[in-house]
């Protein structure tokens, strides 16, 4: 097989590409790199599996070289079993192909380039990757919000976190200064034998609820006007 061009993805995945059929192929290396485990994990799937790849000539820096790569059949066993997260996006992006087949419809590059199925595939698989990312960013900043609108609406009524009180009074404190006063609230609370609450927070898991007077008096310093 010699018709084979090198492409590296972004995230420096090489794979072979067949110029006239459009078919890929991956050394067992590669394979490795895409599932994110070690190349001896490839390798005891594929012999588990009696496949024995392909025999190729790839170029490379050094020249043409021989090279056992492996098909597209055998790239998606690997994928299935220690990525599942790619084998969804492969999946979602292969169904929409498969889709824009069955109705006709064909997308073209800015520059009009045709892309072969399989490269169209792994575009797709890419795009559903960084707006899958965006997703779980866009998630994480509005857990963040909820959080902090959890810690006004507490149950108790009065009761608050450190760093609720302090945003509710327009305090900004780091979480050094808020642990410290946590420290200092959960010693007042022990001494008087207030019992303390407690909320679910997602960075910590959960975070102790204080009477407003307790924080009142931790305070002192930066809200004198409060005591």
């Amino acid at each position: 097989m010699t018709n084979l061009t090198a492409y590296t993805t972004e995230d420096g995945v090489e794979l072979q590409i067949d110029n006239l059929t459009g078919e890929s192929f991956a050394s067992q290396r590669a394979i490795a790199r895409m599932c994110e485990v070690s190349e001896a994990a490839i390798r005891q799937l594929v012999t588990a599996k009696y496949i024995e790849g392909i025999s190729a000539e790839v170029l490379t820096a050094a020249g043409l070289r021989s090279a056992k790569l492996h098909t597209e059949d055998t790239i998606l066993l690997c994928v299935a079993k220690y990525n599942p997260q790619l084998m969804i996006l492969l999946s979602k992006a292969g169904l929409r192909v498969y889709l824009h087949g069955l109705a006709g419809f064909k997308t073209q590059t800015p520059k009009e380039t045709v892309l072969t199925p399989v490269q169209a595939i792994i575009a797709m698989a890419l795009q559903l990757g960084e707006q899958e990312r965006q997703q779980t960013q866009i998630l994480a900043r509005l857990k963040s919000v909820e959080v902090e609108q959890e810690r006004f609406n507490t149950p108790c009524g009065s009761a608050f976190t450190i760093l609720g009180f302090a945003k509710l009074h327009e305090l900004e404190i780091d979480l050094g200064v808020a642990s410290s006063k946590g420290k200092k609230a959960s010693a007042l609370c022990k001494q008087r034998g207030i019992e303390m609450g407690s909320i679910r927070d997602y960075r910590f898991g959960k975070v102790n609820l204080y009477p407003e007077s307790i924080l009142k008096e931790v305070f002192k310093v930066e809200l004198p006007d409060l005591i």
